[in-house]
């Protein structure tokens, strides 16, 4: 188990150091960054002093079903979210720090 809470002052986002015994399966940790823009984001954005890389993609929570109306032929785009930018960094145990635009 790990915790993760936001310091408005500083403006960081908190991961605690990963409490229990069990071995996590994953290499890397996804960010996403809801509300900010990519701006916002490529020039702001700070693990200790190394400015992370921001990237985006489209995403959706859950996949559509079956658009079963045989005359009309558009997925439904409604849950998805566009370009949601997001960071990718290395797995770690311990505790640390990202430095969150203003």
């Amino acid at each position: 188990a790990r915790a993760v809470h936001y310091q408005p002052e500083p403006q960081r986002l908190v991961f605690d150091s990963v409490e229990g015994g069990t071995v996590s399966k994953f290499s890397q940790l996804r960010i996403y960054w809801h509300g900010w823009t990519l701006d916002e984001l490529a020039e702001n954005l700070f693990l200790a002093e190394t400015k992370l890389e921001v990237a985006t993609e489209d995403y959706r929570f859950v996949e559509p079903i079956s658009n079963f109306d045989p005359w009309e032929h558009n997925e439904d785009q409604s849950k998805t979210i566009f370009a949601l930018p997001f960071v990718e960094i290395d797995w770690v145990s311990t505790s640390f720090e990202i430095a969150v635009p203003h």
